[in-house]
């Protein structure tokens, strides 16, 4: 059983691939936004990595020993960020983002001419904003982040990933 726990522990994990130098580059209409693990950083006795996310927020991300990918918050705590091996989970995203149900664990995106499967496609619930958070994401295994749809006051915003450099390996996309 432990060999399973190992197991399901390496699994997660490439879900959201946590190295410094990792790279994910998504297009949003005619906007490219870069994102990246920008260095590690050492609170305590845990090591966190410092994810430049999507919206230009910097968020130490660390998986615990739940296989729970888990940030750290304001005040000292960690809050759920992603859980790839539950069903549901009330995620801490950010205080726009509520709870989390996995919708599919076979999506499928197209990058490039590639289609990348296996992946794991969540739908988040409204928080605490009537109109915005994170509504949907799709985290392709090996590669991390795929897609993310975000609401806005004026409808949808549908960030797709062009390009990712993952463990020193470059996937490209169109872009």
């Amino acid at each position: 059983s432990s060999a399973l726990l190992l197991a399901a522990l390496a699994s997660a994990q490439d879900y959201f691939p946590l190295a410094v130098g990792n790279q994910w580059i998504y297009r949003a209409g005619k906007a490219t936004i870069v994102t990246g693990i920008e260095g590690i950083e050492k609170i305590g006795d845990r090591e966190y990595f410092i994810y430049q996310g999507i919206s230009g927020q910097r968020t130490r991300l660390r998986y615990n020993d739940r296989a729970q990918l888990v940030a750290l918050l304001n005040d000292g705590s960690e809050g759920l960020w992603a859980d790839f091996n539950a069903e549901r989970y009330d995620s801490k995203i950010d205080q726009c983002t509520g709870p989390a149900t996995v919708i599919a664990r076979d999506w499928a995106v197209e990058l490039g001419k590639q289609t990348l499967g296996g992946g794991i496609a969540i739908r988040y619930l409204p928080g605490l904003c009537a109109d915005a958070g994170v509504s949907r994401d799709v985290f392709i295994p090996g590669i991390g982040l795929a897609e993310r749809e975000i609401t806005t006051f004026i409808g949808p915003r549908l960030y797709l990933l062009s390009y990712a450099r993952v463990g020193g390996i470059a996937i490209f996309g169109q872009g």
